[in-house]
């Protein structure tokens, strides 16, 4: 049977130091992680000679733990307001000078896959020139991705915030239009159960345009928390053949207070399960 890879998404470490958090998912047995970033970890500041000693720095840490980041996923559409979408020439041409930087971050963190945001429009000014634009820019960055070997991972986002792909079926349907080899699907496994979407039917709906995965119980609590669904559900994903990254992301209000209390407690789940390695 495939092994899936597990990883640890860092964003519940937001308020710790760099060097805890990766220190803290070392310990609990985790081989790599998604790497979350926002200020004051880390933000595009626009100085090339600042950002390159940030990334030595990251790397050294990285280094020092024993771990790696596969997936590089900079803060874009929440706390920062860079928008590949946006009718305003400048910040849509400054939201890809961004993207590119983060591309090259991503590159030499030695990351596989960049999560991008789809961009955003106004809830009451929703245009399809709006989804056009996004489409296109992220298109344009797919071509600059590619020459650095890296995939770009598209989520799911509220749709409160004016987001392109605000839950499953239009996810697939933004990928799908995107229509790039280096453009796949990221799914949150408690989505699609709250969805009624068993992995079979999943994988039929963003037909081979899967590339990553998202795990905690329902509501983004820990692992085991509310019974044994996300147990069917990884089994089930790994009689797919299914070997890439599933990143544990626990997302409840709390969790920022003690996420590596939480994190201990999934990766004894998974190990319990036989999913992670003892």
């Amino acid at each position: 049977m495939s092994r899936m890879k597990l990883i640890a998404e860092t964003s519940p470490y937001w308020h710790y130091t760099l060097d805890y958090m990766m220190r803290s998912i070392s310990a609990a047995g985790f081989p790599g992680m998604e790497l979350w970033l926002a200020s004051p970890h880390y933000c595009f500041a626009g100085a090339p000679e600042a950002m390159e000693r940030r990334r030595e720095e990251l790397k050294t840490l990285m280094q020092a733990s024993g771990l790696t980041a596969p997936v590089f996923s900079p803060e874009q559409m929440v706390k920062y307001p860079w928008n590949i979408a946006s009718p305003d020439p400048a910040m849509e041409e400054k939201s890809l000078g961004i993207l590119s930087g983060y591309l090259d971050d991503a590159a030499a963190l030695g990351a596989k896959m960049l999560r991008v945001g789809t961009g955003w429009q106004h809830l009451d000014r929703q245009s399809e020139k709006n989804r056009e634009r996004s489409l296109q820019n992220l298109q344009k960055l797919a071509g600059e991705a590619q020459k650095r070997g890296l995939i770009l991972l598209v989520g799911t986002s509220g749709r409160q915030i004016g987001s392109f792909a605000w839950d499953l079926p239009s996810l697939a349907e933004y990928v799908r239009e995107a229509d790039r080899e280096n453009i796949l699907a990221a799914v949150s496994l408690p989505e699609a159960a709250e969805a009624g979407l068993p992995i079979p039917s999943c994988m039929e709906l963003f037909g081979g345009k899967l590339g990553h995965f998202y795990l905690a119980d329902r509501g983004g609590q820990v692992l085991g928390s509310t019974g044994d669904e996300m147990e069917g559900l990884l089994r089930s994903l790994q009689e797919t053949g299914y070997t890439g990254y599933v990143s544990v992301q626990i997302t409840f209000r709390d969790c920022i207070l003690t996420p590596d209390r939480w994190l201990l407690d999934c990766a004894q789940w998974l190990r319990k399960k036989g999913f992670l390695e003892q």
